[in-house]
């Protein structure tokens, strides 16, 4: 049933867009009454999402920090990434310290698409979370979002995560920094590291380096 609403929504030509955010903000007000009824709106962020829909931005942070909202958050986390809009960008942060992992994972990355560098202090903290998921999350996010210490953040995610595919995005995402620190970084990974995953991924970002 999910499916088939997507792909009626996404069947609807673009100049429907306007119509699919007051659908959508039909669908929140209906929801916040029933709580159980969230989950209506989330074939029509979908495709909001894949329509970069910027329309449907404010009302998608809304939703992604309503607290009855719980059913569909982690999505629009992941679409208001997709709309390449930064006024997301405070509500997306706001939820780097939900409880739910996926949520805190799927905003840091939204935070890396959008690129805003103001958010890097907000998402360091997230290279230390106790899910391996949000580490790796935040390791492409702060790879995205660049800057002179993105180098040794990833450097040290490299060193130290007891994770092997934390480490092996760390490694990937040094392919893109520049200095000697970050190559030498990469070839003690090749001659110390254990897990072969990361040894492969190191060698791939010297390789491209």
């Amino acid at each position: 049933m999910f499916d088939a609403a997507v792909e009626t929504l996404a069947d609807l030509p673009a100049s429907d867009t306007v119509f699919l955010v007051e659908l959508l903000a039909v669908n929140y007000a209906k929801a916040r009454e029933r709580h159980h009824e969230f989950i209506v709106c989330s074939p029509i962020c979908l495709v909001l999402g894949r329509r970069r829909a910027r329309e449907a931005v404010p009302i998608l942070c809304q939703i992604l920090v309503d607290p009855n909202a719980d059913s569909i958050r982690e999505d629009v986390a992941a679409i208001l990434g997709d709309t390449g809009d930064v006024i997301g960008v405070p509500f997306l942060v706001r939820v780097l310290s939900h409880c739910e992992v996926w949520v805190r994972a799927k905003a840091a990355l939204s935070l890396g698409r959008l690129g805003d560098p103001q958010v890097v202090p907000s998402v360091i903290p997230l290279l230390e979370d106790e899910a391996a998921t949000v580490r790796e999350a935040a390791v492409e996010a702060r790879a995205a979002l660049g800057g002179r210490e993105a180098c040794a953040a990833l450097i040290r995610t490299l060193q130290v995560d007891d994770e092997p595919t934390v480490r092996a995005a760390a490694a990937e995402a040094l392919a893109e920094c520049e200095g000697d620190e970050a190559t030498e970084a990469l070839e003690r990974a090749v001659a110390q590291e254990a897990d072969e995953d990361v040894v492969c991924a190191a060698r791939e970002s010297l390789h491209q380096r």
